[in-house]
């Protein structure tokens, strides 16, 4: 019995022993890349195809309808850089909005027939100079509506105008500096002021009628927009400049939906949130006598961590936290080496970190984020010497060396992640040229998307984007705001591009907390950075709470659908139909509905009110139609 005894402890040990090590080997596999491939459909999105789409209207109805839409002409002045740069927001705002416009240059207003516009918006300064006063004043007042982004020249005619505009005297120019709203012109914004000097304008000192709606003042309180009904139409006028700049494109939007009763647009309705140089090789070697790591030796000494282990231990688990609590959705974009080489042979760099892509990739994974690539290296994906050395880059030589390397870093990748479709492209410091671009094009044909920058650049270094379709099928999906700050400029670019096409698009890096030369010159440590990343974050989520996450693949696949599709509107007093033509199988088209009236019934649509005078409207279907309440 005794000998048995033992046989069978003998064989309890080997049967725990194999159990461990069956464990440990879970453990192990569930670290490397067999079990992930499981997220590999998660990024694999049926783009646009015009054989799975369904259309409203037939091509007769399609024509009847055309018909029926509102129509804008916008006057401008060719060659005068103010009315340029506002003809192209104004041009690309309604664009977005799928609004009809027609381009009046001043020289042809002598033979030109306003009657057929339902709103004249004027860029040109000197339009009183092209046209009499006498035909813009009877078009407002048999019912059309007229917009300035700008004051007319205060030149002989403007005093014959002036009145016309709710102006019953004025003064000097001034320079007028912030913005306090007084109606939501930008969504969720009346009530709200901002300080910054970044808003500068040069203003008329007016002083209004009573029946003139102030909307917007500055700082020491001269109107910077006002509307003024006059006969059956009405004026509405900008008193400053920038409206001229790309970054305050949602006031063009927010302003023409307050014009015009019942006003209702398009927008794609997404909450994209990115991580730049992440995953990444970073430095675990702590080098007081290096200048250049002040940030990490900072680091070190509040949180007693290298680089490595601040961001495995800390960082990383505030921001999947963070990622949580807020509902956001992070498309992580890797690097697989931090080394300058832009000549081949470009395999197994001595720092890549196959560990991390690992253990983090499948951090995002789970959390329904998606991997998108930053590069093989930092450098740049451009040829100009100029580009190069503004960052203190290396350039490449020719597309073939950018391909080879493009194909290393993909392949490094594959490694642990065999079936995963990889679609999104951020270009190293947001820079990017034709090259580069052809590069990414002939090396990556899963390549989807480029995420680089919306807002002017006047460094010229950077690669700007508007959200658009490329010619040869990229699409384009740039990202508005960045880094860890809650400050003005974030959240008034955030607010704009929200008023404008429902988009908010943020990114940062975990090195922002690192750089004290530039993103973090005030040198705070992560727990304050932290603190006001989540102000910003959190101003957002509450503010907006229908903005849907999703990844830069999900978000760019949407705007593609959301791009094609045709929106045409039949609207009276009482109601507002919808049709979509090119409407892709499964797509939700989302719109801002601005109306002081109130809903009596949604029809194939949702209505959810979402700020005063504002509604968010949702449909899957190709007809919807919104009843209103007539007092």
């Amino acid at each position: 019995m005794s000998k048995i005894k033992r046989n069978l402890e003998s064989k309890n040990i080997w049967i725990m022993v194999a159990i461990v090590l069956i464990l440990i080997l879970i453990i192990e596999l569930s670290r490397s890349s067999y079990l992930i491939t499981w997220n590999d459909q998660l990024n694999k999105i049926e783009r646009y195809h015009p054989d799975k789409v369904v259309h409203a209207l037939s091509g007769e109805e399609k024509e009847e309808m055309a018909t029926i839409q509102q129509r804008y002409a916008i006057i401008h002045q060719p060659g005068h850089p103010y009315s340029d740069a506002a003809t192209e927001h104004v041009e690309q705002v309604m664009s977005y909005m799928k609004k009809s416009t027609q381009l009046v240059p001043v020289t042809e207003l002598a033979s030109f027939n306003p009657a057929s516009y339902d709103m004249l918006i004027i860029t040109s300064p000197d339009v009183t100079e092209y046209w009499g006063l006498t035909e813009l004043i009877a078009y407002v007042q048999d019912g059309g509506d007229v917009f300035f982004t700008d004051l007319p020249a205060r030149n002989d005619q403007f005093h014959g105008l002036y009145r016309f505009l709710g102006m019953y005297d004025y003064g000097e120019w001034m320079e007028t500096t912030g913005v306090s709203f007084a109606k939501n012109i930008l969504l969720n914004m009346a009530g709200t002021s901002f300080q910054e000097a970044f808003l500068l304008n040069v203003s008329l000192n007016v002083y209004l009628d009573k029946e003139t709606e102030v909307w917007m003042t500055s700082n020491d309180n001269i109107p910077l927009l006002w509307h003024t009904p006059y006969g059956e139409g009405s004026f509405t006028v900008f008193n400053g400049q920038i409206l001229q700049e790309k970054l305050s494109r949602g006031l063009i939007a927010g302003t023409l939906s307050f014009i015009q009763p019942d006003f209702i647009y398009p927008i794609l309705n997404a909450k994209i949130m990115y991580l730049d140089d992440f995953p990444a090789p970073y430095s675990g070697v702590i080098d007081r006598k290096n200048k250049s790591q002040q940030g990490s030796l900072q680091i070190y000494d509040h949180y007693g961590r290298a680089m490595t282990r601040f961001i495995k231990e800390i960082w990383w688990p505030d921001i999947i936290a963070m990622g949580d609590r807020y509902n956001l959705k992070y498309t992580s974009v890797f690097i697989q080496s931090y080394q300058n080489q832009v000549e081949p042979p470009f395999s197994s760099p001595v720092d890549e970190n196959m560990s991390n892509l690992v253990i983090y990739g499948r951090d995002i994974l789970k959390q329904g984020g998606e991997i998108g690539l930053h590069g093989y290296n930092h450098q740049s994906l451009v040829t100009s010497k100029r580009i190069a050395n503004f960052f203190d880059y290396k350039s490449w030589k020719s597309e073939a060396e950018m391909s080879l390397a493009i194909k290393e870093a993909l392949q490094h990748f594959r490694r642990s992640f065999p079936d995963y479709a990889i679609q999104t492209y951020v270009p190293p410091s947001n820079a990017l040229d034709e090259t580069g671009r052809d590069a990414l094009k002939a090396s990556w044909p899963e390549l989807t998307n480029i995420a680089s920058l919306y807002n002017e650049d006047y460094s010229r270094t950077a690669y700007i984007q508007e959200y658009e379709v490329a010619e040869d099928g990229l699409i384009e999906l740039p990202r508005l705001t960045s880094g860890f700050e809650n400050s003005e400029f974030n959240q008034w670019s955030a607010i704009n591009g929200l008023t404008t096409i429902g988009i908010f698009s943020h990114f940062f890096h975990p090195d922002d907390i690192t750089d004290f030369d530039h993103r973090n010159a005030e040198r705070k440590s992560w727990d304050d950075l932290k603190a006001d990343f989540e102000a910003f974050i959190s101003l957002f989520s509450n503010q907006y709470p229908w903005l849907n996450p999703m990844t830069s693949a999900e978000a760019a696949i949407a705007l593609e659908k959301h791009l094609e599709t045709e929106v045409y509107f039949h609207q009276t007093n009482e109601r507002i139909q919808i049709y979509l033509n090119d409407f892709s199988e499964q797509q939700t088209m989302t719109f801002i509905l601005r109306t002081d009236k109130e809903i009596r019934e949604a029809i194939d649509c949702t209505v959810q009110k979402i700020d005063d005078q504002t509604y968010l409207v949702e449909t899957t279907k190709a007809k919807s139609e919104i009843k209103l309440v007539v007092s």
